[in-house]
């Protein structure tokens, strides 16, 4: 199975320089696929692997916080004021849990495909 992950964070890492067209091309990579820029390029190789590193470190908090935007996403629909829910503080509880979620959750990691492993949601309200 490719490592999706691994460019999934190349891609991001990319992307946090800027314009992607502007982007410079590289010829080769290293053996872990990582880009080498040749002499002269506006981005040296190890700037890239810095930014690379960087993006990787926040890669599991990240994917996290878009699960999570895409839980309360889906219950905005509980706040809406003309709405009478017998359990409105359930809800309540519920979208304050998912958005304590990255200040709540520690050790949240992601396999090779970019899956979320020990992230523990709260439960939505029936």
């Amino acid at each position: 199975m490719e490592d999706i992950k691994f460019y999934d964070i190349l891609g991001q890492a990319k992307l946090s320089f800027g314009d992607i067209n502007d982007f410079p091309h590289y010829p080769s990579q290293d053996a872990s696929g990582m880009p080498i820029f040749p002499v002269g390029s506006s981005i040296t190789t190890e700037e890239f692997k810095i930014r690379y590193d960087e993006v990787e470190q926040d890669y599991s908090i990240n994917k996290l916080r878009i699960e999570r935007n895409v839980l309360l996403k889906d219950s905005d629909w509980s706040m809406m004021s003309d709405l009478d829910l017998a359990n409105k503080d359930e809800w309540i509880t519920y979208r304050q849990a998912l958005r304590d979620l990255p200040k709540t959750q520690s050790g949240v990691t992601t396999d090779i495909a970019g899956n979320l492993i020990d992230a523990v949601f709260p439960i939505k309200p029936e």
